[in-house]
């Protein structure tokens, strides 16, 4: 039996044959890990799960193919992944506010050495 899989990472369509746990992409030369006992494509819920993705809630997204495939948090996640490439949906899944916390951290270490800097220096 073959199923469509879609690479995780540029959203190109992989051909999955019963039993393989892993897929090289031949267009990027990604590996995506495979479950081979449960079914990826899952078509009478991907509208909703695009909607979801366009509001911007990666999280409730993963949540509901969880809810409604079964998959694991990992399975789930990359399916979600592969959603919103394959329909050119920016996603979010928090790695900006860390961004956003690392750049204020620095800021503020570099705040702290310039006054060090000006009190040594008088």
């Amino acid at each position: 039996m073959v199923q469509e899989i879609i690479c995780t990472s540029c959203g190109a369509s992989l051909d999955y044959s019963y039993g393989v746990e892993e897929i090289k992409c031949q267009h990027c030369g990604s590996m995506v890990v495979v479950d081979p006992y449960r079914h990826i494509h899952r078509p009478d819920y991907e509208g909703d799960v695009i909607r979801v993705l366009r509001t911007g809630k990666y999280v409730e997204a993963v949540k509901m193919v969880r809810y409604r495939s079964g998959l694991a948090l990992k399975e789930a996640k990359q399916y979600v992944d592969s959603l919103a490439a394959r329909n050119r949906i920016p996603v979010s899944t928090g790695s900006s506010k860390m961004l956003v916390v690392a750049v204020i951290a620095i800021l503020i270490m570099v705040g702290i050495a310039y006054m060090v800097f000006v009190l040594m220096a008088q």
